[in-house]
C-alpha cells in the first residue's frame, strides 16, 4: 500500500510541475492575449502548451547547443523572454525600457518600506488573487449545480480514461515499453549537453522532460514513468476541445466522443502506447487542437488563429515526424475546402511562407545534427523504411472491392463517416464550417491505412501507430455527427436521432470493448526498478555502480555507474578471463533467479552452458530467452561462491525472481572481481 501511495505521491509532483510549467506560468504571461480572445479553460491550456513547448524546445536546443544548457541558464533565458514578451506586448520601446526599469525598481522599494514588508505585500497580493478565484470558482460551482448531471457523466468517461492509461505507471516501477528506456537516456544527455548520442532524432520531446528536471531537480526517470500517461490524458482533453468548440453549450457530443475514444482503444493494440512516454502520442495531443486553429482561422480570418496553426505544426514537426505528417496532411483537406482563398496571391505567399518558415524551423535541429556529419538514428530510420509499403493499383482497386469488415464498431465507425460527411457537407455550404467534412475524411483515410494489409491499401505506418491516429479522428468524428443531429430544428426529430446514434454508439462499442485493464511489456523486474530508486537514494551520487541488464544502464546514468552483465560474467567466467576493476564504494549485482518472462528458476545445467554467441546487436545477450537463462545462470552461481568467500559482500534484497548483492569496499580501491 504504502508503494502505491508513493507512487500517487510522484505522480501528482510530476502533474504539477508540468501543469505549473507549460500551462500555468503562460496563461498568466499572456493574460493579456487571453482576454483579447475571449478563450475559455481548454483554449487557455492549449494556447498555453503550444506557446510554452515551443518556447522550451527552443530554448533547450540552443543552449545545448552553445554548452550553457544548465538550470540558471535556462532560468534566466526564460525571464528574459518573459520581459521581452510582457514588454512587447504592452507597447515599450527603446528608451521606455529604462523608464520602466525604473518604476519596476521604485514599485520594489515601495513594498520594502510599507508597513507590511516586502514579503508582506506579495502575500497580500496573493491572498487577493485567491480571493479573485475564490468568487470565480463560486459561479462555476452556481454553474455546476444549475445542472450536474452532464458534467458528472462527462467526468466519469474522462476519469475512466484517465484509470486505463495510469494504471500501469502507477502499480509498477518499470516502463511498459523499451522505447522509453532510450529517451531516458536522451534525455540524461541532454541534461549534459549532448544532442544526437544515437544519431539524429528529434528530441522536443526529451527537450521538455529535461527542463522539468533541471527547473524542479525531479529524476527523469520518474517524469518519464508518468509523463506517457499525462500526455494521452491530453489527447483526452484535446477530443473534448474539438467537440467543445462546434458546440460549446453541448454536452453529448463531448461525452459520446470521448467515450468512443476510452472504449475503442480499450485492450487495442495501440493502447499499451498511451501507457508509456512516446513523443509521437504526445504530439498526438495538439492534433485537433491544430486543427481548430486552423478552421477558425478560415472561418474567422484572425490572424492569431492562424499563428497558432503555424505554431502547432512547428511544435509537432520538433516532437514527431509522424505526428507532424498526420498534421499535413490535415491542414490539406481543411485548405483544399477552402481552396478559393489561395486565388488570392497574397494570402497564398503569406499562408505558404509561414508554413515553410514552420517547417524549416521545426527541421532546423535535425538539419543542423546531420551537417555537424551526425548520421540518422538507425534503429528508427530503418523501422519507418520496414513500416511503409506501396502497393500496385490493380491490387488496391481489387481488394477494396471486395474487403468485407465483420467488426461492428468498424463498420458503425465507416458509417457514421459517411453519414457526417453528407450531411456536414450541406451544412458547411450554408455555415462556411469545414470541419465535419474534413474530420470523416481523415477517419475514412487512417481507416483504410488500419486495414491496409486486408484492402491493400498503401501504408505509411504500422498498424499499432495508425490506431492512435485513427482513434482521435474516429471521436472527432463521433463527436461532431453528435453536434449535426443536436443543431436538428425539429425538436422531436432531434431528440429521436440524437438518442438512437448516442445509445446505438455505446451499445457497439460496448460490446466491442474486452474491458480489460492495460498492462505494458516488461523489460526489468519490478521489484529492480524499484531497487534502482532505494540505491540511487540512499547512496552517495557516483559513487555506486550497478552490474545488471542493460535497463539500468539509462536510470544509473548521471547518478551513478552501469556495467553490463553479459559483459561482467565473460570477463569472470570464461577462459579468457580479464582484470575487472569497478572502483566505487558500492557495488550492486542485479541477478535474476528467474529470468524475465521465462518462468523457470536458473539450473546448474544452464551456468554450464556455454556462453551465447550474437550474430546481431548487443541486446540479443538479453533478448533471446535461452542467451538470458545462460547469463543469468552463471551469474548467479558465480555470486553464490563469491558470497561463501567475501565477506564484504551481501545480500541486498531477495525476492521470488531477484536476488541483489550488495559489496562495499575501501573507497579508492577497486574491487577485482577475483
Amino acid at each position: 500500500m504504502s508503494i502505491y501511495l508513493s507512487a500517487i505521491g510522484l505522480l501528482l509532483k510530476v502533474t504539477l510541475v508540468f501543469i505549473f510549467l507549460y500551462a500555468f506560468i503562460p496563461s498568466k504571461i499572456m493574460k493579456k492575449e487571453y482576454t483579447s480572445h475571449q478563450y475559455d479553460l481548454f483554449d487557455k491550456l492549449f494556447v498555453s502548451l503550444v506557446h510554452s513547448n515551443l518556447v522550451v524546445i527552443g530554448l533547450v536546443h540552443l543552449l545545448v547547443l552553445m554548452d550553457i544548457y544548465e538550470p540558471i541558464s535556462l532560468i534566466i533565458s526564460l525571464l528574459v523572454i518573459t520581459v521581452v514578451y510582457k514588454a512587447y506586448s504592452a507597447g515599450i520601446k527603446g528608451s521606455d525600457w529604462v523608464t520602466s526599469g525604473r518604476k519596476l525598481v521604485s514599485k520594489v522599494f515601495d513594498w520594502i518600506e510599507s508597513d507590511r514588508g516586502f514579503i508582506g505585500t506579495i502575500l497580500d497580493k496573493i491572498s487577493a488573487k485567491f480571493k479573485s478565484k475564490g468568487q470565480s470558482l463560486t459561479n462555476s460551482l452556481r454553474t455546476f449545480f444549475k445542472n450536474p448531471l452532464p458534467w458528472i457523466v462527462m467526468g466519469t468517461v474522462f476519469f475512466i480514461g484517465l484509470t486505463i492509461r495510469f494504471n500501469h505507471s502507477v502499480r509498477y516501477a518499470y516502463y511498459g515499453a523499451s522505447d522509453p528506456y532510450v529517451h531516458l537516456a536522451w534525455t540524461k544527455y541532454i541534461g549534459m549537453n549532448d544532442l544526437y548520442v544515437d544519431g539524429v532524432y528529434p528530441l522536443g520531446y526529451n527537450a521538455l522532460i529535461s527542463a522539468l528536471n533541471k527547473l524542479f531537480f525531479i529524476d527523469p526517470y520518474v517524469i518519464i514513468r508518468f509523463i506517457g500517461a499525462i500526455g494521452s490524458g491530453l489527447i483526452l482533453l484535446s477530443i473534448l476541445y474539438g467537440a467543445k468548440k462546434i458546440k460549446k453549450d453541448l454536452f453529448i457530443p463531448a461525452i459520446v466522443g470521448l467515450a468512443f475514444y476510452v472504449l475503442f482503444l480499450n485492450g487495442s493494440s495501440s493502447e499499451w502506447r498511451q501507457l508509456s512516454a512516446l513523443p509521437q502520442e504526445y504530439a498526438a495531443a495538439f492534433l485537433i487542437p491544430g486543427m481548430v486553429f486552423l478552421n477558425k482561422y478560415f472561418n474567422e480570418k484572425k490572424r492569431s488563429y492562424f499563428i497558432l496553426a503555424v505554431e502547432t505544426f512547428c511544435l509537432i514537426l520538433l516532437i514527431h515526424l509522424y505526428s507532424a505528417l498526420v498534421l499535413a496532411l490535415a491542414y490539406i483537406v481543411i485548405c483544399l475546402f477552402h481552396i478559393k482563398d489561395f486565388f488570392k496571391i497574397r494570402f497564398l505567399s503569406e499562408f505558404a511562407t509561414y508554413m515553410f518558415g514552420a517547417a524549416f524551423l521545426g527541421l532546423l535541429p535535425l538539419t543542423f545534427g546531420l551537417l555537424s556529419g551526425i548520421g540518422l538514428h538507425e534503429p528508427s530510420f530503418q523501422f519507418v523504411k520496414d513500416s511503409a509499403s506501396v502497393v500496385g493499383q490493380e491490387q488496391v482497386e481489387f481488394h477494396l472491392l471486395t474487403y468485407k469488415e465483420e467488426n461492428p464498431a468498424f463498420l458503425w465507425l465507416i458509417v457514421s463517416s459517411v453519414v457526417l460527411f453528407v450531411l456536414s457537407f450541406v451544412y458547411a455550404v450554408r455555415k462556411k464550417n469545414w470541419i465535419g467534412p474534413v474530420s470523416a475524411i481523415l477517419t475514412i483515410f487512417f481507416y483504410l491505412q488500419y486495414r491496409s494489409e486486408e484492402t491493400g491499401f498503401p501504408q505509411i505506418m504500422d498498424k499499432s501507430r495508425t490506431e492512435v491516429f485513427l482513434g482521435i479522428f474516429a471521436a472527432l468524428t463521433i463527436s461532431l455527427l453528435a453536434v449535426l443531429l443536436m443543431s436538428i430544428k425539429f425538436k422531436w426529430l432531434k431528440t429521436v436521432l440524437t438518442a438512437m446514434f448516442v445509445t446505438a454508439t455505446l451499445v457497439i462499442i460496448l460490446n466491442a470493448a474486452p474491458g480489460t485493464m492495460p498492462k505494458g511489456d516488461r523489460y526489468e523486474y519490478n521489484e529492480v526498478a524499484q531497487a534502482y530508486m532505494d540505491i540511487k537514494k540512499d547512496y552517495p551520487v557516483l559513487n555506486w555502480t550497478i552490474v545488471s541488464p542493460v535497463e539500468q544502464y539509462s536510470e544509473s546514468l548521471g547518478y551513478g555507474w552501469h556495467y553490463q552483465l553479459w559483459q561482467y560474467v565473460m570477463d569472470v567466467t570464461e577462459d579468457n578471463k580479464t582484470d575487472l576493476e569497478i572502483p566505487t564504494e558500492y557495488v550492486f549485482w542485479f541477478v535474476e533467479k528467474v529470468p524475465l518472462n521465462s518462468g523457470q528458476p536458473v539450473s546448474m545445467e544452464d551456468a554450464q552452458l556455454d556462453f551465447p554467441v550474437i550474430t546481431g546487436n548487443l541486446d540479443e545477450y538479453y533478448t533471446k530467452t535461452q542467451n538470458r537463462r545462460i547469463i543469468q545462470a552463471k551469474a548467479f552461481y558465480y555470486m553464490e561462491e563469491q558470497l561463501e568467500t567475501n565477506p564484504n559482500l551481501r545480500i541486498y534484497a531477495d525476492t521470488e525472481n531477484v536476488r541483489i548483492y550488495m559489496l562495499q569496499q575501501e573507497q579508492y580501491k577497486s574491487y577485482s572481481g577475483s
